[in-house]
This record gives structure tokens, sequence and C-alpha cells, in this order.
């Protein structure tokens, strides 16, 4: 009895250490497969789920619509998204633009100091009070000026009703987003065998991934060219303000019985007053009688 109650405690035993054994080595793959990470998998070619030349039939028209040339979005153009990203890229134009201004006009402006009406509009006017008009008044009655010119030219140049029939607001070419998607597969399901129409609606799901794809790529572009504009926009302002502070210290390194020294040996040099005030002799003496300090010249 004793024998067998020895033999049933070493089989326990022994399945005991067997299972702490397994659970171990599964905990240390499950460990070394956390720790040593895992990668993207990457997409499957599909295969057999449709037929090529419908896929190239289908996409091929699409892109015809969807994809345009001047920009970098792929097939956004048929995402609703498409509106919202033309504007972020015409302000990321415009700040790229300012930034310029700033750099080639602002910053010379204030090297240019007084002569910066004569050099940015080609004269100089005066107000009712003598005063030099500012440049920036001069820039605005330019501004109203070439304002006037456009409107004259739409004015021109604007349809009559005979050339509004000849034009249809529902052209394609006018449309984005969705109205251009449904516009666009509208002319290409007219073109595609109708072999292909078994592969349609998976095709057309395949294509709406694509838009999406497409307007998440031009989206990171967007704020990587955002990222860049507001950086060269923050440089023209350093440069703006560097200039303007580089035009203050000139103006005011000195005091003011320093500028009158100044002022005098700049007023007794050859090609002024001279020595002594010599070249200006009939002003001193024209100055001293006003002031009663003579009574001839």
């Amino acid at each position: 009895m004793k024998k067998i109650i020895c033999m049933l405690c070493s089989m326990l035993c022994a399945v005991e250490l067997t299972s702490l054994t397994s659970y171990a080595a599964i905990t240390s793959r499950k460990q070394s497969a956390i720790q040593n990470g895992t990668s993207v998998r990457v997409k499957v070619e599909a295969k057999g789920l449709y037929n090529q030349d419908c896929y190239d039939a289908y996409y091929g028209c699409m892109d015809q619509f969807c994809i345009t040339d001047n920009t970098s979005g792929g097939s956004c153009a048929c995402s609703d998204d498409i509106t919202k990203y033309e504007k972020e890229l015409n302000d990321i134009q415009a700040t790229l633009i300012e930034a310029d201004r700033i750099r080639t006009e602002e910053v010379e402006k204030v090297k240019a100091g007084a002569n910066a009406d004569i050099i940015f509009a080609g004269r100089r006017e005066y107000d009712d009070k003598g005063n030099v008009k500012t440049l920036d008044k001069l820039s605005d009655k330019t501004s109203k000026e070439k304002r006037r010119l456009s409107l004259e030219a739409i004015f021109n140049n604007a349809f009559t009703e005979e050339d509004d029939t000849e034009f249809s607001t529902d052209l394609i070419a006018d449309q984005t987003g969705s109205e251009l998607f449904a516009s666009a597969e509208q002319v290409c399901m007219a073109q595609i065998p109708e072999s292909c129409d078994k592969d349609v609606r998976l095709l057309r799901q395949m294509y709406s991934r694509q838009i999406v794809s497409d307007c998440t790529g031009l989206k990171n572009s967007i704020a990587t060219q955002k990222a860049k504009a507001d950086l060269e926009l923050l440089n023209a302002n350093n440069e703006l303000r560097a200039a303007l502070k580089e035009s203050f210290d000139d103006a005011n390194k000195y005091n003011q019985g320093e500028c009158m020294v100044e002022f005098k040996k700049c007023m007794q040099k050859e090609d002024a007053c001279g020595t002594n005030w010599v070249n200006c002799v009939s002003t001193i003496a024209s100055e001293n009688m006003q002031n009663k300090k003579a009574k001839s010249t």
C-alpha cells in the first residue's frame, strides 16, 4: 500500500513540474514578443477579387477627374475636405507673400529713411500744411487707382446675357468634393463595359478609401508647408525689427549736448559755413540785427 501511494505522489510531482516548465516557456515567449515589438504589416495585394481590366478602366477614368495637375493631393479633389485644404494652401501662399513684402519693402523703407517715398513711389508730395506725405498715403492712392482700373476691367469684360446661355453651371469642371465624385462616376460608368458591373461596388469602395488616404497625405503636407511659411514670416519680422533698432540707434547715438557739438562741426565744414562761419557772415549779421545785437551789417 505504501508503494502504491509513493508511486502516485511521484506521478503527481512529475505532472506539476512539467506544467510549470511549459508555463515558464510560454511566458518567456510572450515577454520576448513584447520586448522585440512588432512591425507594421504590409498591405496584401488583392488577387482574384476583381478583373484587372475593370480595375484599370474604373481607376483610370476616375483619376482623370479626381486627380488634378496643380495640386499634390492626389484624388483628394473628390473629397469634401478639399475646400478646407485649398483655403489652407491659399493662406500659406498669403503668408509667404507677406514675408517677402516685409523683406523687400518694409526693411528697405526703414533703411531708406526720409528718401523712402522717392525710392518706392518715384515722387514726393506735400499736404496742405506743407508736410511731406508719408509713403503709406502715397501707396494708398496708388492702390485705389489699381482697384479702380481693376473694376473697370471687370465691367468691360462682363458676360452678356447671350454669353450666359453658352455656359452651364452644371459643368463637371466647376464641381468639387462628393459632387465631383458622383458626376465623374456617372461619366465613367457609361464608358466601362457591362461585364464590370459585378466589380464596380468593390472598386468604388477601394477608390473611396484611396481618396481618404490621399487627403491624409495632403493634410500632412500642408502642415509641413504651414510650419515653413510661419517660420519665413517670423524671420522677416525679425529682420524688420533689427532694421528698426539699427535705425533708432543710429538716429540717437548722440545726446543733446553731443548733438550741438556735432551740428557745429558739420556747419563749419568748408562746403557749409566754413571755419569761423566766414561763408555765412551775412546770415549771422542779419540774425544779430533781428536780435538787436548789432546796429548794422
